[in-house]
């Protein structure tokens, strides 16, 4: 008999049953894949970004709740992540450009194995292949139910499923639907960090291009939110940080709403009409430089001949020489440029799902269930 039963084995399960472990509970892990912790052998493109140097309650979407992420991150930092893993033997370190801390190794391996091994040295008992399909409120805790039709009891149950992104990897809302079962109050879900698919032909014509981007969501005319990163081209449209950022938001208002658009500023970095000046000042100080030659100092090679190939612009055309209004164009292009997004990757590739229990159905102290005591709920669930 387990004091408590932890059900998922992806980081937030993970870390649940070792805290409970710690705190002297006698711990039953039940993971439905045949191993726990795919989705932390995926994370931060395998080499798993743990945290980040900087983590507030402003960088969640809260639903309107961030007084309760507040209150979550206090009673766990960015500082005792660090620390933790360190006791475990695995040293982080922050990316510089974006503050993210990786393990020193760079294989994700790396912080999973840890968790494992803490996980023995606290005789935590991890039943792979159990997958939970009914949970029920007993006068003694919670009656478990698992798919090949064992039951399993226990006083205490945390429930850390996940959402519904990766499905193949387990979290395909099961754990959500148990809850609502539950009389759980469920936000709507949507994919989050999901890539974008492009109509047209950038896609094909640039696949494998990386450069800096700012992605503007807009209504119409009226920007409703920006989001710069580095942005990759893929065969299908377009991935990296600022397409999976702004992808959440695209898939809230997109599919019902054809006034809504996404724009590019391919140039981030310069400041508003910096483009311009630097053309005009560029055909000042070398008016024999060409055009096509002028982009590549500011942009990938393919980029810029692939781009004054659609706008039909000559390439080879002295600055001196360059119209005023295919010099309009191409900047009203590079910086304020349609993007074409005619549906994301889904669930099947999104790395979060935004939604999930609301969180005012739980105790931010401890995450208990308000509606059922002896009930718990962390990670993507929530």
């Amino acid at each position: 008999m387990a004091d408590v039963i932890v059900v998922g084995g992806g980081a937030a399960g993970l870390m649940a049953a070792i805290s409970a472990a710690e705190a002297g509970a006698r711990v039953r892990l039940l993971e439905g894949n045949v191993r726990p912790g795919t989705k932390i052998l995926m994370s931060g493109g395998t080499r798993c970004n743990v945290t980040n140097e900087t983590v507030t309650e402003k960088q969640f979407n809260t639903s309107g709740s961030p007084n309760v992420i507040r209150r979550i991150l206090r009673a766990f930092s960015a500082d005792e992540t660090v620390a933790f893993f360190a006791a475990l033997g695995v040293v982080l370190r922050p990316e510089p450009e974006t503050g993210k801390l990786f393990p020193t190794t760079d294989d994700a391996r790396t912080v999973l194995d840890a968790l494992l091994a803490r996980l023995r040295t606290l005789h935590v008992e991890l039943t792979t292949g159990a997958r939970v399909t009914e949970l029920a409120p007993t006068a003694d805790g919670f009656a478990l139910t698992l798919a090949d039709r064992r039951t399993l009891a226990a006083p205490t149950v945390v429930v850390a499923t996940g959402g519904r992104s990766y499905p193949t990897t387990g979290s395909d809302g099961t754990g959500l639907e148990l809850l609502a079962r539950l009389g759980h109050r469920l936000v709507r879900q949507s994919p989050a960090l999901t890539p974008l698919v492009l109509d047209g032909p950038m896609p094909r014509a640039l696949m494998g291009v990386t450069l800096p981007a700012r992605l503007t969501l807009h209504r119409g005319d009226k920007p409703l939110l920006a989001v710069a990163g580095s942005t990759l081209v893929t065969h299908f449209g377009l991935s990296g940080p600022a397409a999976l950022n702004v992808s959440r938001h695209w898939e809230r208002l997109g599919w019902d709403d054809d006034t809504i658009q996404l724009r590019a500023d391919w140039l981030p970095d310069l400041a508003l009409g910096g483009l311009e000046t630097a053309l005009l000042d560029a055909g000042r100080r070398h008016p024999d430089r060409t055009l096509g030659g002028t982009l590549g100092r500011l942009l990938p090679n393919r980029f810029a001949d692939w781009l004054l190939g659609q706008l039909a612009i000559d390439g080879a055309t002295r600055l001196d020489a360059l119209r005023k209004d295919d010099r309009k164009r191409l900047v009203r292009w590079l910086t304020d440029g349609p993007v074409p997004v005619v549906a994301t990757k889904g669930y099947s590739k999104a790395e979060a799902t935004a939604g999930g229990v609301a969180l005012d159905e739980v105790d931010p102290s401890t995450l208990q269930s308000r509606r059922h005591p002896g009930l718990f709920l962390c990670g993507e669930v929530l």
